[in-house]
């Protein structure tokens, strides 16, 4: 059986900020789909892998290719596996097409323009790129994690961070808790750039750990 694995870094759309997350989540999925489908319409070889009608996996090539040259997407990495052995691969692209700087867009305060400018020194996607599952791991990772603490009573999802996180500074530390959190709701803003503050975990959270609230704890919901 034969199954096909497309992992896609969107960095290059998402610059600009949160007004790009529909289409975030949207692009990576639709070049999934289209790529299957291309792939579903190759046969079983007798002596080896699918081929397709013209030249093996040359369609789901071309639609990677295509999607990282319209800029849809900075850049794709195809796997095509068969009963566990890697029989296609192909790349494209960069891992981050974009970066915050100077741009076309002005700063609150009018001083100085802000927005996205073209990345200078983008990584080249290869067959040994890692990906960031990003929001996939809020399901499958923090929230399933957090439930079977709860459900043990390890956890306690609406007491106070400052009980969990001693050294968690925000001025929300005694107001926000791990329910706020898992449902959006903590009033802290819903996306930071938080790797141009930190380059490993401590530093992260270093920086996270002063940040105050937006909103209202437990008023809104942002995601």
């Amino acid at each position: 059986m034969m199954s096909v694995s497309g992992m896609m870094s969107m960095s290059g759309m998402t610059s600009v900020g949160r007004t790009t997350s529909k289409a975030r989540a949207a692009a990576p999925t639709a070049l999934r789909l289209v790529v299957v489908a291309a792939l579903a319409s190759c046969t079983p070889s007798a002596d080896g892998p699918a081929v397709g009608p013209s030249d093996e996996f040359a369609t789901a090539d071309s639609i990677v290719d295509d999607w990282v040259s319209s800029d849809r997407v900075a850049g794709a990495s195809l796997v095509v596996l068969e009963q566990g052995q890697t029989v296609h691969t192909h790349t494209g692209g960069v891992l981050q097409r974009y970066r915050f700087g100077e741009g076309q867009y002005p700063s609150s305060d009018g001083v100085s323009p802000r927005g996205i400018v073209p990345a200078s020194d983008s990584v080249p996607v290869t067959g040994e790129t890692l990906y960031d599952l990003a929001s996939v791991t809020k399901v499958l990772a923090t929230t399933m994690a957090v439930m079977i603490l709860a459900d043990r009573g390890l956890l306690d999802l609406d007491a106070p961070l400052s009980d969990l996180l001693p050294d968690y500074e925000s001025s929300g530390r005694d107001e926000i808790t791990t329910r706020h959190l898992l449902t959006h709701t903590s009033g802290l803003p819903q996306w930071w750039p938080v790797y141009y503050h930190a380059e490993d975990r401590d530093a992260a959270w270093e920086w996270l750990r002063r940040q105050d609230p937006t909103w209202p704890v437990g008023a809104e919901r942002h995601y």
